[in-house]
């Protein structure tokens, strides 16, 4: 790396460093909107991963020789202070890399665009690589070609995988085989002969660049294709018994570093477990009083089964069902743009968009996601409802999910921080920190029912505790799994037993919770801690609380670690009451 200093400062150094780690990641890259080689995809191999790791150790040893922490400003030191950190958590990740997926390790980048699995190349492809001309669409077809070399990578994870004895569930395995869906059923290609066609180029020069892209779907992707298959038929052959993390080489060790890792706490599991099942009385309690609101006389778990199999609530099954579903997302999210200026002093510029999750993902993807946009390309945020299952979609969770994904959720936290002025571009596109990012989502859906979002309807409230509810059975269940040693069926009775998902929703869900252990710890630890911040706040500041004040002090920084974001919330207590 060459010498980024030079005499400008600590800014200087992290804008080179940040790009200079970018560079090792074209994919980030195409999402960050800045130009590196547009037809390359990411080295999936362990090599790429520890040459990525030792570019982060190298330059924080820079930074720590150049910028000695008595010489920075206050905000210099915080923007060290966060870069340190982040190395910190890819070297306490380091010794179990090879526990993690191939693809969920290579998420170092803050920007990191790695999927649910072989599957998100496709996805990056369809989604993150426009095609605005002949030659965008030549590096696609390019690209097309490395997704060959990154599914072999991939393998090669799998492998080594095997080989350590970290393997996977037999639904583990299925869902990997799941991932393979958009190398086999033409959607790269429906994606590129779309674009092609819509740059409106001769019949010849079209011709050959969708001719080179079925080569290359032919050779190069199916050769990938057939070596990652490959490997997933060798670990069908041995699957894990269990369905926790305890049963492998270290596990428990390895479970431990993944709490750290997306809680950015200590927290051991048995804490997690008691605060879930302490949120889980709470949220019963408060359902027990929605239920008498709506006239219901029996107990929770009564009006959750009520709810639940009540056709009124449901979607027609259909296209028409798909529509409507839709159309009330649109709403949803109209309503929450118009309500936040109530309690923000600053809201996003960058647009947010409502998709539905296309067909060759929706075995895999979740029932809603949020996908940032990019300030410098001026790319909408983009918000996915999977409407696979539509007939099981229930109305009265709906305006809930919206609040978490949309705003005041994550578009409105996420587009902020791209949108920060002076802030370092590793802060701005942070989207790693679950616990913050998560945490503020949820704490989202509580403050929706502040702005009267909800309304005066009883079952709309419902969702919303009922979505509550999802996330401190998370708690539960995700350290009940890795750490006390629970069945997949015994999850999924207490998961069926405190919320009024569907049961297909439930086993997903489960599923998801078993192949990526303690990310379904960060949402509700999150939320927890900012509302005990604003709990303080409210308490230490009493007639002089200002609720934007605070969500300002909350969101001004950039996601953070949460000790980082109690200091800074502390800091600004402090400061306003004089």
């Amino acid at each position: 790396m060459d010498d980024p200093v030079g005499g400008k400062g600590l800014r200087s150094f992290l804008r080179s460093a940040f790009e200079d780690e970018v560079a090792l990641s074209p994919q980030a890259a195409a999402t960050l909107g800045m130009e590196h080689d547009r037809s390359r995809l990411d080295d999936h191999s362990d090599a790429g991963w520890l040459r990525h790791a030792e570019l982060l150790e190298t330059q924080l040893s820079r930074l720590r020789e150049r910028f000695p922490a008595e010489t920075l400003s206050a905000a210099e030191r915080l923007d060290a202070e966060l870069f340190a950190a982040r190395v910190e958590r890819v070297r306490d990740l380091k010794p179990w890399r090879h526990h993690l997926s191939p693809w969920s390790r290579h998420q170092i980048l803050p920007s990191s665009t790695a999927g649910s699995g072989a599957d998100s190349i496709a996805g990056f492809l369809m989604s993150r690589h426009p095609v605005t001309s002949a030659r965008d669409a030549e590096d696609y077809v390019a690209r097309l070609r490395e997704a060959g070399r990154a599914l072999e990578e991939l393998a090669a994870g799998l492998d080594t995988q095997r080989r350590l004895g970290i393997t996977p569930t037999v639904r583990e395995i299925a869902h990997l085989r799941r991932t393979l869906a958009p190398y086999e059923d033409g959607p790269l290609l429906a994606d590129l002969t779309a674009k092609v066609e819509a740059l409106g180029l001769d019949g010849a020069r079209a011709s050959t660049l969708l001719s080179a892209a079925e080569t290359a779907l032919a050779k190069e992707v199916r050769t990938g294709r057939d070596r990652y298959s490959a490997a997933i038929d060798e670990l069908a052959d041995r699957p894990r018994a269990d369905d926790g993390v305890w049963s492998l080489p270290d596990g428990d060790a390895y479970y431990a570093a993944a709490l750290r890792r997306w809680t950015t706490t200590g927290l051991s599991a048995d804490e997690i477990h008691r605060i879930g099942l302490d949120a889980v009385a709470r949220i019963d309690d408060e359902m027990r009083d929605v239920a008498r609101a709506a006239g219901f006389a029996g107990t929770a778990r009564e009006f959750r089964e009520a709810v639940r199999t009540d056709a009124r609530f449901r979607y027609p099954g259909d296209d028409a069902g798909r529509a409507r579903y839709l159309a009330d997302m649109r709403r949803d999210v109209a309503a929450g743009i118009e309500a936040a200026p109530r309690v923000f002093r600053t809201l996003p510029v960058l647009p947010i968009e409502v998709h539905a999750v296309e067909q060759w993902r929706a075995a895999t993807a979740p029932i809603a996601f949020y996908e940032p946009g990019s300030v410098e390309v001026a790319r909408p945020a983009r918000f996915y409802t999977n409407l696979a299952n539509i007939a099981e979609a229930q109305r009265y969770q709906l305006p809930a999910i919206v609040y978490h994904e949309a705003l005041p959720g994550h578009h409105l936290q996420i587009a902020l921080a791209q949108e920060l002025p002076d802030v370092p571009a590793f802060r701005r596109t942070d989207y790693s920190l679950g616990a913050y990012v998560e945490g503020w989502g949820l704490y989202a859906e509580r403050l929706a029912d502040e702005l009267g979002l909800y309304g005066d309807d009883p079952y709309l409230r419902f969702g919303m505790l009922s979505a509550q509810m999802w996330r401190a059975c998370r708690l539960v269940l995700d350290t009940g799994i890795h750490a006390k040693r629970w069945t997949r069926d015994r999850a999924i009775e207490f998961f069926a037993a405190h919320t009024a998902l569907s049961r297909a929703d439930i086993e997903k869900e489960t599923d998801r919770y078993i192949g990526m252990p303690g990310q379904a710890t960060a949402y509700m630890i999150g939320q927890l801690r900012i509302q005990a911040l604003r709990d303080r706040a409210e308490s230490t500041l009493g007639a002089r609380f200002d609720l934007r004040d605070f969500h300002d002090a909350v969101l001004r920084d950039g996601a953070l670690p949460l000790d980082v974001l109690d200091a800074r919330v502390g800091h600004w207590i402090a400061e306003t009451a004089g």
